[in-house]
Parts: C-alpha cells; sequence; structure tokens
C-alpha cells in the first residue's frame, strides 16, 4: 500500500487530487496539519510520496511549498492538473439564504471571492477547506448561518450539506500539484516530460537571468513556468524556480543546464517527471 501525505484535513482537495492520481494504486492519504508536516513525512519516510499543491489558475502559487522546496531534499515525480469544483456546504437543513459567512482555507476563499461578495458572505480563514467542514460539523450550536466551502468529498465525510455546487468564479478552475519523493525516477526519452530547477545567481549582474533564459532559447527548450522567491539569508536576492518541458535523459536539456551553470552555479534539478496535459472541456 502506497502512503500519500497531504496539507489538510480528509476530504480536502489535496485528498481529493492523491485519489484521482494514485487511482490504479491501492493508497492511504495521510492528512497532515501543515505544508512542512507533509514534507517531513515523506524525508522520514512515514510516507512513500506527498501531493502538494503549488499554484492555481485563479488565485496563483501557493508561496510556502516553493520555500519548502528548498529546504528539504526532496524530488517531484509527477505532477496532476486537479480540476477544482468548489462547493458551499453547510449544516443539515440550512439553506443558502440563512448563510451569513464561510469558512475556508485562504486559496479557495479567493477562487469564489465574487460569489461571496454578491451575496454579502463575510470571508472567515480557515488553516484547510476540507477542516473548515469539520469545523461547523463539530459546532455543538450547529449554527445555520455558518457555512464551509470545500469539495463535494468533505460533505459526504462529515455527513453535511451541499447547499451550492461549483461556486468557484471560474469554471476552469485547476490546480497544480506535484508528487513528491524521497528518490528521482528516470523517465524514458520518448516520453512528454517537464523538468523542475531551481537556481540563484552568485552575484546580481545586468543580464543574468536574460542570458539563463537564453540557454534554453537557443535550444528550443519551451519554458512553462519562472517564479521567484527570496533567498533565504540574502536580503533581496532570490531564488528562481523554473519548469520546462523536456527531460534530464536529453542532450539539449543536459547542455542548457551546462550553460546555466556558468552563470548561476547554485543550481538544483528538483527532478524530471511525466507531465500531465492540462485538458480543459
Amino acid at each position: 500500500m502506497l502512503k500519500v501525505s497531504f496539507q489538510g484535513a480528509l476530504g480536502a482537495n489535496s485528498d481529493a487530487a492523491a485519489r484521482l492520481h494514485f487511482a490504479d494504486k491501492t493508497i492511504k492519504t495521510v492528512p497532515c496539519d501543515r505544508f512542512v508536516d507533509a514534507f517531513e513525512a515523506v524525508a522520514n519516510g512515514d510516507v512513500d510520496r506527498a501531493m502538494i499543491p503549488i499554484e492555481n489558475s485563479t488565485a496563483g502559487i501557493v508561496y510556502r511549498p516553493y520555500d519548502l522546496l528548498q529546504e528539504y531534499d526532496l524530488h517531484i515525480v509527477g505532477e496532476r492538473y486537479h480540476h477544482v469544483e468548489h462547493c458551499l456546504i453547510g449544516q443539515p437543513g440550512a439553506t443558502i439564504a440563512d448563510i451569513k459567512a464561510a469558512k475556508s482555507h485562504y486559496q479557495a476563499l479567493l477562487q469564489c471571492r465574487q460569489y461571496l461578495n454578491e451575496r454579502d458572505i463575510e470571508h472567515v480563514e480557515a488553516f484547510d477547506t476540507a477542516g473548515a467542514v469539520e469545523e461547523i460539523a463539530n459546532d455543538p450550536a450547529k449554527d445555520p448561518t455558518v457555512a464551509a466551502i470545500a469539495p463535494e468529498l468533505a460533505a459526504e465525510i462529515y455527513g453535511m450539506q451541499v447547499l451550492q455546487v461549483g461556486i468557484n468564479d471560474s469554471p476552469h478552475n485547476y490546480t497544480r500539484f506535484v508528487e513528491l519523493a524521497r528518490d528521482p525516477i528516470d523517465v524514458p526519452t520518448d516520453t512528454k516530460a517537464k523538468t523542475s530547477i531551481v537556481f540563484s545567481f552568485e552575484k546580481n549582474k545586468p543580464g543574468n537571468l536574460f542570458w539563463a533564459m537564453g540557454a534554453f532559447a537557443s535550444r528550443d527548450i519551451d519554458l512553462s513556468k519562472l517564479e521567484s522567491r527570496p533567498a533565504p539569508g540574502r536580503p533581496f536576492e532570490y531564488m528562481f524556480y523554473l519548469d520546462f518541458l523536456g527531460n534530464m535523459a536529453d542532450p539539449a536539456s543536459v547542455n542548457a543546464l551546462n550553460q546555466v551553470r556558468e552563470m548561476a552555479p547554485d543550481v538544483r534539478v528538483l527532478g524530471s517527471y511525466v507531465r500531465d496535459e492540462l485538458l480543459i472541456g
């Protein structure tokens, strides 16, 4: 049995994404209060994998996992674009007209901001989507005016009522998850692959980033993501997270990385993996 850690309570979007991603395997999902706990579980060998969200098509990047990718010696071995359909979930017998406040993770609140604002529903931040459903389920008062925003799976798990399905502002609401493991994997050269790296420059010089990007452009390697995060202990200097469509088994990718290393000695390959094709229906 494959054990998979995730941040949140049972029934969270990360839980749902993990169950779909590993649908062909027997798995046990392991909820963790914090992202760092999910990373630590993999690093310590308590679980085999972690399923971690890193960006959303509506709300943007999820910051904390990017920093933890730098702190932990883990490898990205897979990815999944998960269609997120948020539900308004309340007490059994409650109606939409009753709801005055909605609890959820800040990312979910951002993704449903227009819906909530139009109905003058107060935004209440919680540590997790499914965790918010668990909170209202355990409320001794069973307050019908307080709802949660979470996947339908969470309502099933905690015995709550789905008041409305698909309240996210955009119907094309996707979260990209990465699968983390202790060891890297080998991806066949004939596979559509993606590679993630992180790097920083030894000194800030004009054109550094331009020349680093040129290492890929000159070899016709497509860049799919570039993100910067503060470099630990180096005020106003940055780590750059880059995804490109290619495989570290390809000579072109190897040569591009070698060229980047000439300008940025601190380059780390986070992993090459089979890329997920985002299909919007």
